[in-house]
């Protein structure tokens, strides 16, 4: 069997498992909203570009994080009315793993995959089920925090409305996120190690995407799937505004009125297999 074109496949399959991902997210927000939410989502579109109307986005978007992630059960209870789900969350953070571990494996392929020169498909398992495993440890937990302060931010963002308060607060909510699972990472680290300089030391590999050995810097990046998904739904937004007054052909004919969700999808999908062209022409 040849391999020499596996890396291009398993990086097609990436970029397959990415705008289905965002296309299906999409799909199910646009399922949760109710006919006024929906309604309401259309207008924030289709209205003309104001500070007041730019800065309206949070309070439908919260409608739509609360549908994706909420739970009924008041164990999950966090500031204000609504509950995270653990399980979503979960299930959230395992793709997200596997996606970014997917797309790690593409650049690092006859390292990963090739055992003493030859294909090995229990090296493959190996991986598969040692991402899973660390993942569990890793990322649930603190995904599942990053799911409840990412929540508290866009609470937040919908009291205080202003251009510069929301862009303070992406930040934020980046760092913070960050910070969370750096944290968890430290704890497990010293537990490890009995030893506070060893797990210090150990930091700096959450940052290095480049190294061989996968863990545990794609458990780091793969925290980040709630931030990437309110950036792109910004970015996205933002973008249908522009086009539509430049009167982009394909913009006008999206149906925006009737499904909102599924057309700032679609732009979401044509931005990320933008960034897939043009991310290794820049590597």
């Amino acid at each position: 069997m040849d391999f020499v074109n596996l890396p291009f496949i398993l990086y097609l399959c990436t970029w397959i498992t990415v705008s289905s991902g965002l296309w299906t997210l999409f799909s199910m927000s646009e399922d949760v909203l109710n006919a006024e939410s929906k309604k309401a989502i259309s207008q924030w579109l289709l209205c003309l570009w104001t500070l007041k109307t730019i800065n309206n986005w949070t309070s439908n978007f919260i409608i739509i994080f609360d549908g994706i992630f909420g739970n009924n059960n008041k164990f999950y209870k966090i500031i204000g009315e609504e509950h995270i789900s653990f399980l979503r969350s979960s299930i959230a953070s395992y793709i997200s793993i596997f996606t970014v571990t997917l797309y790690w494996s593409v650049f690092h392929f006859q390292e990963s995959f090739f055992l003493n020169g030859s294909f090995s498909f229990s090296e493959v398992l190996d991986i598969i089920a040692g991402v899973a495993i660390f993942g569990t440890v890793f990322n649930l937990i603190p995904d599942y925090i990053s799911l409840v302060e990412t929540r508290y931010i866009l609470q937040l963002m919908d009291k205080y409305k202003s251009i510069a308060t929301t862009l303070i607060l992406l930040v934020l909510d980046f760092v913070i996120t960050g910070l969370i699972f750096t944290l968890f990472f430290f704890i497990i680290a010293y537990l490890n190690h009995d030893n506070i300089y060893s797990a210090i030391g150990d930091i700096p590999k959450l940052f290095n995407f480049q190294k061989n050995d996968p863990s545990p810097t794609i458990f780091f990046y793969s925290t980040y799937f709630s931030s990437i998904w309110i950036y792109l739904y910004l970015i996205s937004s933002f973008l249908y505004k522009f086009l539509k007054t430049l009167k982009v052909k394909f913009i006008l004919k999206l149906d925006i009125e009737n499904k909102p969700l599924k057309s700032i999808g679609f732009i979401s999908v044509i931005i990320t297999t933008f960034c897939f062209i043009v991310g290794p022409l820049l590597r």
